[in-house]
């Protein structure tokens, strides 16, 4: 079996770690899989060496935009894959236009909060023209599915987590956590990382709050720990690679984002052992976090209730390990080999995948 994965870039994010996740497991299970990109970009995450790369120049005007439709057409014709998956709303619309007479068994995967791809009235349009001739979706939550029923004439759709690599019990049980709490993103304006900042610099606690990650507002977030006086207590380490070892080196994950679609980080966090405090935006926080038992959802932009839930684990150490527990246990359902069967099993049509 040959998969094409087709992605903007293999740059930072949690689509593009999904995708390289799903590929390098595809490789060890036999499967034959390339990437087609649709941008040049340096490339953050480790693939496989077996691995194909189609990667075309880095051009965003009209007649790029056609020559990343003729270079995929050219791609398939070389590369015959069996099936192609693509991420994201705007690749998406340009994979569904390119895919247009080939023959290839299509399946788009949107990424990130569902409702969108809706408000654009021409990727409306075009969605739903070409959705006709998809093999089908793969939606990471049922909210996102709900959405696509209405928005798009194909209905054969699959809700199918993101994969989340499971951590070794010796990782875990063998951790030297500390007094803090941790965040992950870009520093967009939609994970509300400023709010956080301010809100935590408030709270009435010697623990610290550490951010990793980078983009546009990090400067800016990091002259507000200034301006607060707090970089004691609150530190922004910028971009890392090993995530995973500022998970295992906290105790409580917190996460203010207002627009997902089934963030990774959420469940990298769980799996490292951490009760989360998240916003309960439109979707994917509420399908890895069930309240009260791994983690708080809050409603979106509550600052009593954010602070309140995050005050409470930090002053209840009982708590803290039972959430925990139950964390590490919750996010097994989204164990990166289980969720790479079930994609398997549904772009091959079987049952057990929808």
């Amino acid at each position: 079996m040959r998969v094409l994965f087709v992605l903007p870039t293999l740059g930072v994010g949690g689509m593009e770690r999904a995708a390289t996740n799903l590929a390098n497991i595809m490789v060890e299970e036999g499967i034959e899989v390339a990437f087609f990109l649709f941008a040049k970009t340096n490339h953050f995450y480790n693939l496989n060496n077996h691995i194909d790369i189609f990667e075309p120049q880095n051009n965003n005007s009209l007649l790029g935009n056609t020559k990343k439709i003729l270079r995929y057409k050219k791609a398939c014709k070389k590369w015959q894959p069996d099936a192609v998956i693509s991420y994201g709303q705007t690749s998406n619309i340009l994979a569904m236009i390119a895919n247009l007479g080939t023959g290839k068994r299509l399946f788009i995967s949107d990424r990130g909060n569902p409702i969108i791809y809706s408000e654009k009235m021409s990727h409306k349009v075009i969605r739903w023209f070409c959705s006709k001739y998809l093999a089908g979706i793969i939606q990471q939550s049922q909210k996102a599915k709900d959405v696509a029923l209405k928005e798009m004439r194909c209905k054969n759709i699959a809700v199918i987590g993101n994969p989340i690599l499971p951590l070794d019990d010796s990782l875990l049980s063998n951790a030297k956590r500390e007094n803090i709490v941790v965040s992950v993103g870009r520093f967009i304006s939609t994970k509300n990382f400023d709010l956080l900042i301010q809100w935590f610099s408030e709270l009435p606690t010697d623990w610290k709050l550490v951010i990793v990650g980078g983009d546009f507002q990090y400067e800016r977030c990091k002259e507000l720990v200034t301006q607060l006086k707090m970089e004691e207590r609150i530190q922004l380490v910028g971009k890392q690679s090993n995530v995973k070892d500022y998970l295992l080196k906290s105790k409580i994950f917190a996460f203010t984002s207002t627009s997902e679609g089934f963030p990774n980080v959420i469940g990298e966090a769980l799996a490292a052992g951490l009760p989360v405090v998240s916003f309960d935006c439109m979707a994917g926080p509420s399908e890895m976090i069930a309240n009260g038992y791994n983690g708080y959802l809050v409603e979106d932009f509550d600052k009593e209730g954010f602070c309140r839930s995050l005050l409470h684990l930090i002053n209840n150490e009982e708590e803290r390990q039972r959430m925990s527990k139950n964390a590490v246990e919750s996010i097994k359902k989204f164990d990166s080999r289980l969720i790479t069967k079930r994609t398997i099993d549904f772009v091959n049509n079987k049952e057990a995948a929808k």
